[in-house]
């Protein structure tokens, strides 16, 4: 299914790389497979690397006159090289009340992952392999990008990864980037599971802005569990960073497109009452 989007008459011909899809409409029962799996967004690990790069947002705001020492040690703390006590002159300037703070952050994001082989050859169905996870990097532009750098997170649980409709989702993922490349034969899909935990006081704001994920294709985020939060504005932009669709993802939504020729964001995340969450699933792909 393809969403009425307002693309200029000149964008027409990249339609097909852009499509806004729902898993009804694709033969997923929505229902009983997140009845399924929506337990398993329960235990995610916490994503260690976005509670590191929000206590260095946080310290810099606090020693201004250190942003060149903070800079420096950023990309070695967010890569788990070092602690906190390789800049303990700073931290032992903050106050009992600081360091709980400090402390604190970052408690909002939980993610695991799996990666699949794809192949594509000759088969009237992908056929997919999982395969370990491995280290996650992107492809980014900027070398002080952090995504750039090696993340490493846990394995997505076996009672997702191998259940009939999420390989179902699998494929489909699959053959829309086979339509668009018919002479490839072999991809690698890696599938990232995302809990965001919002409190009234403290709402998350995705750091990457505007940004390209470094994939070939990307799926940015299908909503599985939206519980007492606004719902997001996603947009998709050209490379030039006007607006070509923007939408409000609903539970089962996904937007599927090329991240060589586009760009995206996603608002904020507030929470409607004391607490809320929102559970995705999204979806990296890369041409082999």
């Amino acid at each position: 299914m393809l969403n009425k989007l307002n693309l200029s008459q000149s964008a027409e011909a990249s339609l097909c790389s852009l499509r806004q899809f729902n898993l009804r409409d694709i033969g997923i029962d929505q229902h009983h497979f997140f009845i399924d799996i929506s337990t398993s967004f329960d235990s995610l690990p916490l994503d260690v690397y976005e509670k590191r790069r929000q206590q260095v947002v946080y310290l810099k705001n606090k020693f201004p006159s250190q942003q060149m020492v903070l800079n420096k040690f950023l990309p070695d703390y967010f890569s788990l090289k070092v602690a906190l006590g390789n800049i303990g002159n700073l931290i032992s300037l903050l106050t009992a009340q600081e360091l709980k703070e400090l402390e604190r952050l970052g408690e909002t994001r939980h993610r695991t992952i799996a990666r699949f082989d794809v192949w594509l050859d000759g088969m009237a169905s992908p056929q997919i392999k999982r395969i370990a996870a491995g280290s996650f990097m992107q492809k980014t532009t900027a070398a002080s990008d952090l995504r750039s750098l090696p993340r490493f997170f846990s394995e997505m649980s076996e009672q997702l990864a191998n259940h009939i409709s999420f390989r179902q989702l699998c494929r489909y993922v699959a053959l829309m980037v086979k339509n668009l490349n018919p002479a490839v034969h072999r991809l690698k899909l890696t599938v990232h599971q995302v809990s965001v935990h919002v409190k009234r006081n403290q709402p998350f704001h995705l750091p990457d802005g505007i940004h390209q994920d470094g994939a070939d294709y990307i799926v940015s985020a299908i909503p599985i569990i939206l519980q007492n939060v606004a719902t997001p504005i996603s947009t998709v932009y050209d490379l030039n960073e006007k607006p070509i669709h923007t939408t409000k993802l609903k539970i089962g939504d996904g937007i599927f497109h090329d991240d060589r020729i586009y760009k995206h964001s996603v608002s904020s995340l507030y929470t409607t009452a004391d607490s809320g969450k929102r559970c995705t699933l999204g979806f990296d792909v890369e041409l082999l």
